[in-house]
């Protein structure tokens, strides 16, 4: 792949685990994605946000995207 752009389809943690991969070794890397990734933080200010990822697991798209969305903005 060196000197090649190169594109990874899928979010998932193979995909991301080959984008890095490659893109540490120097090569041009795009990500294609159906639906953006759930991004939360490991914690945030010391609390884990691993309860409330599990609590959402069932909700609705309607209140879990805006919950998620909101957290985003305000962890990272």
């Amino acid at each position: 792949y060196a000197g090649r752009r190169t594109l990874v389809v899928g979010s998932g943690n193979s995909a991301t685990e080959v984008a890095v991969d490659l893109a540490s070794a120097g090569v041009p890397v795009e990500l294609a994605v159906r639906t953006p990734p759930s991004i939360l933080r490991r914690d945030f200010a010391g609390i884990p946000t691993q309860p409330l990822g599990i609590a959402l697991r069932y909700a609705p798209a309607t209140i879990a995207n805006p919950l998620a969305a909101t957290l985003r903005r305000i962890s990272i």
